[in-house]
């Protein structure tokens, strides 16, 4: 009876606590001493996703067994009405790939399962039902962040709070036990007025041009004009000294008698009337020596 008139003592302090405390359901725990659940604010943009974080805060430590302090199993219901929910089981675990338990690894949760009591019926319902448990309750859910859930935003979604309200909180503890809630917080995800952004184009890479050396223009020289050949004058022949024959001829020729002969060649009547008066003339100087 005395643990029951204390519970009662607890639930009835923690409603009175929600209904004085505007801000119990804006995704903070507004006491520290008690057992708490907590759905994280969130923002999201129109035709985008949001993850929302799950929390939960055991009660402080009273050094005894069971109670507040040492969870088991956690039950709750998440209403996401005016959000969207994809329930694919690609590992066919009964978990949809949309629900990330233990999302930042703490130890003290690998013990815990978690369970969808409504999985055949998400969609229609517009809510989960979820119970995160160990079967052997011998272990205590830790502090830590037991979910994270992925809801889609339409498109068409006007700008505004899309609350997410926790109902049918339930707790027990190692001795499966009922415990009293402190605080269940719901949150909200805020919708923004800028749609989301669209998947960034991977841009093809273009194809390198290959450096190729400037052709070199070829430099202009200036044509220096062909030198005029002056015509070669022409050297006027020789004129024969009188007595004198023509270059190729050896007159010189001794006849029988020992005068003078002249050379087998007759060229042409001139030449030879010139021949003679030259042979005459040589004949003639010889015989005064």
């Amino acid at each position: 009876m005395m643990r029951m008139r204390l519970s009662i003592t607890s639930t009835s302090l923690a409603v009175a606590l929600l209904v004085a405390s505007p801000g119990a359901h804006g995704g903070q725990p507004q006491t520290e001493a008690g057992l708490d659940v907590v759905v994280r604010d969130t923002e999201a943009r129109a035709g985008g996703t949001v993850s929302v974080p799950v929390l939960f805060v055991p009660a402080d430590d009273d050094h005894s067994a069971g109670g507040a302090d040492e969870i088991a199993s956690l039950q709750f219901s998440l209403d996401f009405s005016g959000l969207s929910f994809d329930t694919t089981d690609s590992n066919l675990d009964g978990v949809p790939d949309a629900i990330e338990q233990n999302p930042d690894g703490h130890a003290g949760l690998d013990a815990f399962s978690l369970i969808i009591a409504n999985g055949d019926t998400i969609a229609d319902d517009q809510r989960l039902d979820l119970v995160v448990t160990d079967p052997a309750r011998r272990n205590a859910l830790p502090a830590a962040t037991l979910l994270r859930i992925t809801f889609g935003v339409d498109a068409a979604t006007p700008p505004g709070d899309i609350p997410l309200t926790l109902s049918n909180v339930l707790a027990r503890d190692t001795g499966n036990s009922l415990q009293p809630i402190d605080e269940a917080v719901s949150g909200a995800v805020t919708v923004t007025s800028e749609p989301a952004p669209s998947a960034t184009p991977t841009a093809s890479a273009r194809p390198t041009p290959t450096a190729t050396a400037p052709r070199r223009s070829p430099t202009p020289t200036a044509l220096k004009p062909t030198p005029t050949l002056r015509p070669t004058r022409t050297a006027a022949p020789a004129t024969a000294a009188p007595g004198t024959p023509p270059p190729g001829y050896d007159l010189t020729a001794t006849g029988e008698d020992g005068g003078c002969a002249v050379g087998s060649q007759r060229p042409s009547p001139a030449f030879a009337l010139s021949l003679i008066a030259a042979l005459l003339g040589l004949c003639g100087r010889r015989a005064r020596r």
